[in-house]
């Protein structure tokens, strides 16, 4: 019988919004948001697909570019 991997979900768990803090992998926490309300234009959730890792998903990416990724997961 095949295992299948679900996908990760992980939260940004951090109030910076400074350039580059959206791609900060250690400003992310693995599993799903306790609350997306906190106001701001930051992100709330990210799903990183199975075979992947949250570093492999964001490295490198601008603030904008991270918000882009899932546009409908972001705190208002």
């Amino acid at each position: 019988m095949e295992k299948k991997v679900a996908d990760k979900q992980f939260y940004y768990n951090s109030t910076s919004t400074a350039e580059g803090a959206f791609q900060n992998v250690s400003n992310w926490v693995e599993g799903t948001s306790p609350s997306c309300l906190i106001s701001g234009n930051r992100p709330c959730s990210m799903t990183v697909p199975d075979g992947s890792d949250l570093g492999d998903v964001i490295s490198g990416l601008t603030n904008d570019q991270v918000l882009a990724i899932h546009p409908t997961e972001r705190r208002p």
